[in-house]
């Protein structure tokens, strides 16, 4: 069950003082004070909004949010109490000649004698007094050097309430709620009443928690490379905890925490929202199974959600070894990883991922969704189709079609490519063949000095289609971008092509979003 919070519950009232987590509201007569109490080094400090909320349990109306403020500035390191006054309240009584009045906090959820304000009004002059000091033509007001040490007399006597009184008032107030007998039985058969005193005290509601889903496992479909410093990837950071055994837990249910109502002094019950569940269930998928508060896999493989929501376990096919002739074409409804290399003249079809830790001969691979290669692509022709992201070291004389992007830490030589984005590392290269892309081309170098033919196409013609060679761009490489072409006479240091009305711009340094706009500004520019 959670505990209240500092401004939902008083958590004692002794003396003149309501306790909260880090500072007490005091009363002084009339006068409220706020009371910052000395906290440990790493004890937070009460929030001016903590403040707040307690000083609606008071009888105050405001509360001078400047004033709270830079108190608790000043108390950050305070080593004793600090005092802070927040107003006075200031009541005239119910009752001609009661001690006090009751006061409802704003939010009903305490009862207060605050001592009267109200003085005695003035009595007209006795006839003694009249033949000593008479009155002005038409006045009925008594001389005030007369009437004046009387109130004053009156005025600076205590206020003497009793219990019995105290207890009247109350259920003349209807206050029927939290009376605290012992503040109340204090006054016995009378006592001064000299400052505000708390006599009754509702609870507040308090609100439940939302039951929530805690998830063991990462939810992406997609893998997100991580470049090392030398620009090379790091893709056991990338295969981290993508499968999970037999009855491992995949998703824990942690319930509501139910919400608890309140009651005010007045006798009216008070309701927190309602916490709201979530339902287990809805997410078990193909291969899983609910068990109490936990979702669980009933077979060993990669948790994905679908498109319903759920979560399926899709099966695993590895080869501890090579794919060759002991093992055969593999044609497989789920994820497939091959331990070792893909020899030349084998096939992989899966409907999921496939995940290659060495190397690729020539050899056919069909991805449902990703294709990583640890290893190698050789230096014979291979064919990729992938519906996600293909991700690689090397890629050598290899045919991809891919859904997503193309991620290749060191080398694209004679390739012919064609996907939603190229991104390669810093230092890697792209030389020979061709590749097309939708979105753009981020490479180290394109195309080689000797003058190897390259072709880099980005076919989109939206404004952040762009070609970076953040290294170099050689002589005799072909760029187009969205409608505008241009064969490279002479090698260029960290550029960037984009397409600006038709004609393609060249900007002789990586070209950040400022640079796109004031090139795209002025047509023509290079």
């Amino acid at each position: 069950m959670r505990a209240p919070t500092e401004a939902e519950t008083v958590t004692t009232v002794a003396d003149d003082r309501l306790h909260f987590a880090g500072f007490d509201v005091a009363f002084r007569g009339r006068s409220v004070d706020v009371i910052v109490l000395p906290r440990a080094t790493d004890e937070p400090p009460p929030t001016v909004d903590a403040i707040v909320a307690a000083l609606k349990r008071t009888p105050l109306e405001r509360a001078p949010l400047d004033l709270i403020g830079r108190a608790l500035e000043a108390a950050v390191d305070q080593a004793s109490e600090v005092r802070i006054p927040v107003g006075q309240v200031s009541v005239t009584a119910d009752e001609p000649g009661a001690p006090c009045a009751i006061v409802l906090s704003a939010d009903a959820l305490a009862a207060y004698a605050v001592p009267a304000t109200q003085m005695p009004r003035p009595q007209p002059p006795t006839a003694t007094d009249a033949a000593t000091a008479p009155l002005e033509a038409g006045s009925m007001q008594a001389p005030v050097d007369l009437v004046e040490p009387a109130i004053m007399a009156i005025a600076a006597a205590p206020r003497v309430a009793s219990a019995s009184l105290l207890r009247r008032m109350l259920e003349t107030a209807k206050v029927t709620v939290g009376i605290l007998d012992g503040a109340v039985d204090a006054f016995g058969m009378g006592a001064p009443l000299t400052r505000i005193t708390c006599l009754a005290l509702g609870q507040a509601p308090v609100a439940g928690v939302d039951g929530t889903l805690e998830y063991h496992f990462d939810r992406s479909p997609r893998l997100n490379p991580r470049h090392r410093e030398d620009g090379s990837v790091d893709f056991r950071a990338m295969l981290v905890e993508r499968f999970v055994a037999t009855d491992a837990v995949l998703v824990t249910r942690h319930p509501v925490v139910p919400e608890l109502p309140g009651q005010n002094v007045l006798g009216d019950r008070l309701l927190a929202p309602a916490a709201k569940d979530v339902a287990l269930a809805l997410l078990a998928g193909e291969h899983t199974a609910v068990r109490g508060d936990e979702l669980v896999a009933t077979i060993g493989g990669r948790p994905m959600p679908n498109a319903a929501g759920r979560i399926d376990i899709v099966p695993v096919y590895e080869v501890a070894g090579d794919l060759n002739y002991s093992v055969g074409n593999i044609d497989f409804p789920g994820d497939v990883i091959v331990r070792g290399d893909v020899r030349s003249g084998f096939a992989i079809a899966a409907t999921g991922s496939v995940v290659v830790q060495g190397l690729v001969e020539s050899a056919t691979i069909t991805a449902g969704q990703d294709l990583t290669v640890m290893g190698v692509v050789g230096e014979r022709w291979s064919v990729f189709t992938v519906q996600g992201d293909l991700t690689a070291q090397y890629l050598h004389t290899t045919e991809a079609h891919v859904g997503g992007s193309v991620v290749v830490a060191r080398e694209v030589m004679n390739c012919r490519i064609d996907a939603e984005r190229l991104t390669m590392a810093a230092t890697g290269r792209l030389v020979g063949g061709t590749v097309t892309v939708r979105a753009g081309i981020d490479a180290g170098a394109i195309g080689a000095a000797n003058g190897t033919l390259t072709e880099v196409t980005v076919s989109s013609r939206a404004p952040s289609a762009v070609i970076r060679a953040r290294r170099s761009a050689h002589a005799g490489v072909v760029i187009r971008v969205g409608g505008a072409r241009h064969e490279l006479a002479d090698e260029l240091i960290a550029v960037s092509f984009w397409d600006v009305a038709g004609i393609l711009v060249t900007l002789r340094a990586a070209a950040d979003e400022q640079e796109v706009i004031a090139a795209q500004a002025q047509p023509g520019a290079a």
